[in-house]
């Protein structure tokens, strides 16, 4: 029987089922460019680091990328055909990688054919290692929470800043992974070495030790992204501890010169490292990232052997040379890795950033025409995979809308901000896609990225739209809410059944009293006529989370929107972590009943029901992470019956820029529901600490499936997969109260409340 010693806090409401049953899909094609976007529901690029691993332990290499905007792993498949990008976006696996921050490198440390997770925890480096197989699945175990390095014989965690990324390879040439890294403060790298081949004969240690403190002989510039090749006189290179680059003396303490000497060192602030041997000479040459510039500087290694008489002899700052040179604003991480699948790695360059860089165009690829061992990089393309994707720059918030007239609902997509690389500026706009298919089959066509030229109008970032035909004409009208938090009227004057045409607009509208409509910050409208009296009312999401709710008290053809309530339901999405909340409201007209949908800061997405009748009460908080679907921060979303099938599709908006597309479940009903519920047993319960969780009994038995914790947000704390039937849970050491425990199966979740006593 399985042991689980769980981090549970005190759940403070109560969860039950939900009303809908969805499932991930692609069903709705997406087309931009007369090319069709094959993984358009993917969720968007923002700023990516990419390593290949083998997800379903085939022996074909696939591919995994973490992007650092909104720390999300991304799984893609390859179809095994070597020298194509073939790829599909299969999201089941994202479930087995543990929680990622800041960067993470996959890299086989034990040489045994499967790749394992370096990652980034405060002040280090973590270490997960590859447990999985074809029978169980993917699968990881944490093999060190901080890896530390001996450094002049103490024993200290090896440093890595959240905002680098180390270079990990065999450096050495001897089969184990060394590292490199820029040190706590300083402008040299360092050079930590395992030891797992010395000490054992084979790679499957972490023995580190720091062998030299000027790896390459060379210092950043305190002036620019150039190095200085051979640097004697700035400490440590100026032969205090380097002899030769894998000798150090160990009597020698580095605070001593900077106390005698009376130098300083500038802290570090951010860099990014790529070693590979471009020459093919058997030694590291190294690519360098800086925090500041959008290119990256090659140096050359002039050794012949590693790390006995390597030193960095030549440089290059347009790399690479013979073809389009990189230049992605701003700070570009490079990753060595196979894209097609040719047995040849490649060059992939993002941004290593969290804000401000480019966020569409950011992923630039370089095919390698040359060898693994010796290679030679083309410039292929600035937008690998994005341009297979919708991708409209940082967040992404549907609406649905039938821009022009024709009984079909486009798909209209508001972004948080997009980069813009020639003034260095953010804008805020919206994409809008046509819905080219059918009443039953949708299909989606990009048209622009700057609908109704929005774009340089005046209103600040995160600008989001809602329409309804608040003036009577039989056409929809725009509202606008943005950053300010307040809302801005774009009168449609088309008439009904035509292309929308908006007038200039009224802008930061005011209510019934004349009193500017204003949410505080992050205003997301929706027109709906919530107490179903004939007129459209007005309901806004904000920052903090919460909604504001203003009645229409005017007539059908003149609005008066009168303040009712900023705790419309006591809808509430603060995330766990911080005050704000971005509740992005999407309501369904289920079966004459209004149910809620919102997107949040966190990501998680939150369900509210029994709202007819209660507008000045409580709505039902279903769930605040519905059927388990998180793909990242700051989502946006948006409900709807599109292909006229009597069953839902949501659209699930990702920080990423991208969407991604779940549609009903035809295959789970209510009463499917009931039945896991029923084959979940849990006792004793109540408990005093110890209890277990019985799938004994279960006509599936959920095997490969996970048990589920959150806390009184919605914060998933653990995700065990059930490889038993009986598994045992401890909560001894935690107070009294009740406790949610969670089934995800099926695409479904199932919660059971535990009460501690």
């Amino acid at each position: 029987m399985k042991y689980i010693s769980i981090t549970i806090l005190l759940f403070l409401t109560s969860f039950t089922y939900g009303q809908f049953a969805f499932k991930r899909s692609d069903f709705i094609d997406v087309n931009k460019n007369s090319v069709l976007q094959d993984l358009a529901w993917s969720g968007g690029l923002n700023f990516a680091q990419f390593s290949n691993i083998d997800l379903d332990y085939d022996g074909n290499m696939d591919l995994f990328i973490f992007d650092r905007s909104s720390n999300k792993c991304l799984t893609f498949k390859h179809s095994g055909n070597a020298g194509t990008e073939e790829f599909t976006y299969a999201p089941d696996y994202e479930a087995a990688f543990p929680d990622l921050t800041s960067w993470v490198l996959l890299r086989d440390y034990n040489c045994d054919g499967k790749m394992d997770i370096f990652a980034h925890t405060s002040a280090g480096i973590k270490l997960y290692k590859n447990i999985g197989n074809a029978t169980s699945g993917l699968e990881f175990e944490l093999v060190d929470p901080l890896i530390f390095t001996l450094f002049y014989g103490t024993p200290v965690n090896l440093y890595v800043s959240a905002g680098d990324v180390p270079g990990i390879a065999d450096i050495d040439g001897d089969g184990d992974m060394d590292i490199l890294t820029f040190g706590v403060s300083g402008s040299s790298v360092e050079y930590h070495k395992n030891y797992s081949i010395e000490m054992y004969g084979v790679c499957d240690s972490i023995v580190y030790e720091m062998r030299n403190e000027c790896w390459g002989r060379f210092t950043e510039s305190s002036v620019s992204n150039a190095v200085n090749l051979w640097d004697t006189l700035t400490w440590p290179c100026d032969g205090s501890t380097v002899t030769n680059p894998e000798i150090v003396d160990f009597n020698f303490d580095p605070r001593d010169v900077l106390i005698n000497s009376g130098e300083s060192r500038n802290r570090h602030v951010g860099s990014t490292l790529l070693p590979f041997d471009n020459d093919g000479n058997g030694v590291m040459d190294l690519l360098i990232g800086d925090v500041s510039y959008p290119n990256m500087v090659y140096t050359e290694n002039y050794g012949t052997v590693p790390n006995t008489n390597s030193g960095m002899g030549y440089q290059e700052s347009n790399f690479p040379s013979n073809t389009t040179p990189i230049d992605v604003d701003i700070f570009p991480a490079g990753f060595y890795v196979d894209i097609d699948m040719d047995g040849k790695r490649e060059l992939v360059v993002s941004p290593n950033s969290t804000s401000n860089s480019v966020d569409m165009e950011s992923v630039w690829h370089y095919l390698n025409t040359g060898t693994d061992a010796n290679p030679t990089f083309s410039f292929s393309s600035t937008d690998l995979l994005q341009h297979r994707m919708i991708d409209n720059g940082v967040g992404a918030y549907p609406v649905l809308f039938d821009h022009d007239g024709d009984g079909l609902k486009d798909l209209i997509v508001a972004n948080s901000y997009y980069y813009n690389s020639t003034d260095q500026a953010i804008y805020s706009r919206l994409a809008y896609y046509k819905n080219t298919g059918t009443a039953s089959v949708p299909e989606f066509t990009f048209v622009t990225n700057d609908y109704a030229n929005l774009e340089n109008t005046g209103l600040q970032i995160n600008i989001y739209p809602a329409f309804g035909d608040t003036d009577g004409d039989g056409d929809e009208d725009m509202y606008i809410g943005d950053l300010n938090g307040g809302i801005h009227y774009y009168e449609n004057t088309a008439g009904a059944g035509n292309p929308a045409v908006f007038t200039t607009p009224v802008l930061d509208i005011t209510d019934a009293v004349g009193t500017p409509i204003n949410v505080g910050q992050y205003s997301t409208p929706v027109i709906i006529d919530m107490d179903r009296d004939g007129l459209k009312d007005l309901v806004i999401g904000c920052r903090t989370g919460s909604l504001y709710y203003y009645k229409n008290t005017g007539t059908a053809n003149n609005p008066k929107f009168t303040y009712q309530t900023d705790d419309f339901g006591g809808v509430d999405t603060k995330d766990y972590s911080s005050p704000y909340g971005h509740s992005v409201p999407s309501f369904v007209d289920h079966n004459g009943e209004y149910e809620l949908f919102l997107g949040s800061f966190s990501g998680y997405l939150f369900y509210y029901t029994d709202i007819d009748a209660n507008l000045t009460g409580t709505f039902t908080e279903v769930d605040t992470l519905y059927l388990g679907i998180d793909d990242g921060k700051q989502s946006g979303v948006a409900v709807s019956d599109l292909d006229g099938d009597g069953h839902y599709e949501l659209f699930y908006g990702t920080k990423r820029g991208g969407m991604t597309l779940y549609e009903s479940d035809s295959t789970l009903s209510i009463q499917d529901f009931s039945i896991i519920e029923e084959e979940l047993l849990i006792y004793p319960n109540p408990t005093s600490g110890l209890f277990t969780v019985d799938l004994s009994n279960a006509q599936n038995p959920y095997l490969g499936e996970y048990i589920e914790v959150y806390n009184s947000v919605g914060q998933l704390l653990i995700r065990e997969r059930i490889n038993t039937n009986q598994i045992q849970v401890n909560l001894s050491s935690f107070s009294e109260g009740v406790y949610i425990l969670s089934l995800n199966a099926e695409g479904v979740r199932v919660n059971k409340k535990i009460i501690k006593q």
